[in-house]
């Protein structure tokens, strides 16, 4: 990593620097307030707190097919790609070609009627997706990167895939 000569307090900094980092600290702060995903510490640096209480969770199938290495299905990206949690099929980040994002914004409000759900729920389609690059999940309905329990398995069965099922025990006991 290169050294900018920008200390965390922005020390160093020009004064368009010192300034942006200010609007981007004051942002940050703002969606903290907002949304409660962005937390301030101490370096003076923000960090992103998964939402703990994604709703959509549940709409996640506990059996899934995939492999880390799948292109995405429209476009044929390799790498930056996600799994999404309702259908397993895979497609690339918003920052490739967005084909995830599409398929989210597609899937809005066709879940089957026979499905028990509150109307908020059967109305955000395929929300929950799993990224291959950092293991990470995102819920594009609650618009935040997101944890739960039943999220546990997918991501030990991904690391099994990526690291063996030593790493597996070792990070998930």
């Amino acid at each position: 990593m290169a050294d900018t000569g920008i200390g965390a307090d922005g020390a160093g900094a020009t004064d368009a620097t010192a300034s942006a980092m200010g609007v981007a600290a004051d942002a940050a702060a703002r969606a903290s307030d907002d949304v409660g995903v962005a937390v301030a510490l101490d370096s003076g640096y923000f960090a992103v707190e998964p939402k703990r209480d994604c709703p959509h969770v549940a709409l996640v199938r506990p059996m899934l097919e995939f492999e880390l290495e799948s292109p995405c299905c429209d476009c044929g990206h390799v790498g930056e790609n996600w799994v999404c949690l309702a259908c397993s099929t895979v497609r690339c980040s918003r920052y490739i070609n967005g084909c995830m994002l599409k398929h989210y914004e597609d899937s809005r409000g066709t879940l089957p009627p026979s499905l028990p759900l509150p109307p908020a729920l059967r109305a955000s389609g395929h929300a929950v997706a799993f990224s291959f690059s950092d293991f990470s999940f995102w819920c594009f309905e609650c618009d935040s990167y997101v944890e739960s329990p039943a999220l546990r398995p997918i991501k030990r069965g991904a690391t099994v895939m990526r690291f063996g099922e030593e790493r597996a025990r070792e990070a998930f006991g």
